[in-house]
C-alpha cells in the first residue's frame, strides 16, 4: 500500500472515530445518559467525583481502534494495530520537560503504531499519538520529538524506510481564537509532513483553522 492510498485509508477511519466520539458524548455521559438506538458505541464519557465530565485521549484512541477494527474488516485490508508501541530510538529529558533523541537514554512509546502484514513480515506503517484538552506545550513537544525523528521512519534491520505516515490527533470540548492561536503555537513543530487532526466536541473539525499558516 503506498502512503496516497494509506492516508486516504487513515482518514477515513480518523473521521468514522470522531463520528463515535461525538455520538458518545452527546448520549453516553455517566451523569447524563441519553436513551438511543443507534449504539454507534459503547463507549461512555465517565465523571469526576464533582460529576464534571472528564475528556482525554483515551476515549479518542479507543473510538479510533473501534472504528479500524471494523473498517479494515470491511475492506479486507492486510492492517493491524499495535497500542503502547516501543520506539525505535531512544530518549531522554521526557521527566525534566527537555524531551530529545538520545544514545544513552531509553526507548519511549507511541500511543498507536498501524502495521501492515508485506509478504509474511509485519511493517510499521504510521506512527500516532492522541492528544485531549490542548495539552501543555511540552506535552506536544515530546510527541513531535518521536513522530519527527527519522530514526523512527525506518526498518532497523534493513535501514529501509518503512513507516509511510505520521500523525498526532487531538480532542477538544471547545475552542475560541485563544484556543486556535495556542495550538497554532504549539504545533508549528510540525515538521517532515507529520499530519495534525484536531476536532472539537461541538461537531467540528478545526484542523484547517490551526494548519493555517
Amino acid at each position: 500500500m503506498n502512503a496516497e492510498e494509506l492516508k486516504s485509508r487513515i482518514d477515513e477511519i480518523i473521521e468514522l472515530a470522531f463520528e463515535r466520539v461525538q455520538y458518545a458524548y452527546d448520549n453516553n455521559k455517566e451523569t447524563e445518559p441519553k436513551e438511543n438506538s443507534e449504539h454507534k458505541t459503547r463507549l461512555v464519557f465517565p465523571s469526576y467525583s464533582n460529576n464534571k465530565t472528564r475528556i482525554s485521549e483515551q476515549e479518542l484512541r479507543f473510538c479510533f481502534v473501534e472504528a479500524f477494527n471494523e473498517y479494515v474488516v470491511k475492506e479486507k485490508l492486510p492492517l493491524y494495530y499495535s497500542v503502547e508501541t516501543p520506539t525505535r530510538d531512544k530518549y531522554s529529558g521526557f521527566s525534566e520537560k527537555t524531551p530529545q533523541r538520545d544514545d544513552n537514554g531509553r526507548s519511549g512509546e507511541f500511543d498507536l503504531v498501524v502495521f501492515e502484514l508485506e509478504d509474511g513480515t509485519m511493517k510499521r506503517r504510521c506512527l500516532i499519538e492522541f492528544k485531549a484538552n490542548n495539552a501543555y506545550h511540552y506535552g506536544h513537544k515530546k510527541d513531535f520529538v518521536k513522530l519527527n525523528n527519522e530514526q523512527e521512519w525506518c526498518n532497523r534491520n534493513e535501514k529501509e524506510k518503512d513507516v509511510l505516515l505520521r500523525y498526532l490527533i487531538e480532542l477538544i470540548d471547545g475552542y475560541d481564537k485563544r484556543t486556535i492561536s495556542s495550538l497554532k503555537k504549539k504545533t508549528k513543530e510540525i515538521k517532515k509532513d507529520t499530519n495534525f487532526v484536531c476536532y472539537s466536541l461541538n461537531g467540528e473539525d478545526i484542523s484547517d483553522k490551526i494548519n493555517q499558516i
